[in-house]
C-alpha cells in the first residue's frame, strides 16, 4: 500500500490509459486500472469503510453512474469517494452528484483538475475512516 492511497480506475475507452496511469502516479500513491465496471465491482467487495483503515485511503475514478450511485447508497462505501468523468458522453454535473459521486469532471476537465480531485478525494477518505473508527470504538 502506498503512503497516500489507492486509486481504483475504470477506463471504457475513453481516456488514454497509459497518460491517465502515469498523471495518477504522480500522487505517490498505488493505482489500480480496470477494463470494466464488473470488474471494479469484483476488486470493490475487498473495501469498504471499515477496512480503510488496513488498506488506506481509497478513491475511484470512473465514468459509471450505475455504479456510483449503487455504492454510494451502501453506508460500508460512504468512505470511498466516487469521481466521474465524462467524456462526450451528455451527462452533467447534476446528474453525476444525485447519484452520489463526491466530484464531477466535465468533458472540459484537464489534468490538474483529475490530481486536485484525487487529492481531495483521498483526503477525504482517510478523514472519513479516521473519524468512522473513533465513532466505533466509542458504541
Amino acid at each position: 500500500m502506498a503512503e497516500e492511497g489507492t486509486v481504483l480506475f475504470v477506463n471504457n475507452g475513453h481516456l488514454n490509459t497509459k497518460n491517465a496511469i502515469d498523471l495518477i502516479r504522480q500522487l505517490g500513491c498505488d493505482i489500480e486500472h480496470f477494463p470494466d465496471g464488473p470488474a471494479l465491482e469484483k476488486r470493490l467487495a475487498a473495501f469498504s469503510t471499515r477496512r480503510i483503515k488496513d488498506t488506506g485511503p481509497v478513491a475511484v475514478l470512473l465514468s459509471d453512474l450505475d455504479i456510483t450511485e449503487r455504492y454510494s447508497r451502501i453506508e460500508d462505501y460512504w468512505g470511498i469517494p466516487f469521481i466521474v468523468y465524462s467524456v462526450n458522453e451528455g451527462r452533467s454535473r447534476e446528474e453525476a452528484m444525485d447519484c452520489g459521486a463526491f466530484c464531477y469532471l466535465g468533458d472540459t476537465f484537464n489534468h490538474m483538475d483529475i490530481l486536485s480531485f484525487l487529492r481531495e478525494a483521498l483526503t477525504y477518505s482517510r478523514t472519513f475512516s479516521d473519524s468512522y473508527s473513533e465513532s466505533s470504538a466509542t458504541v
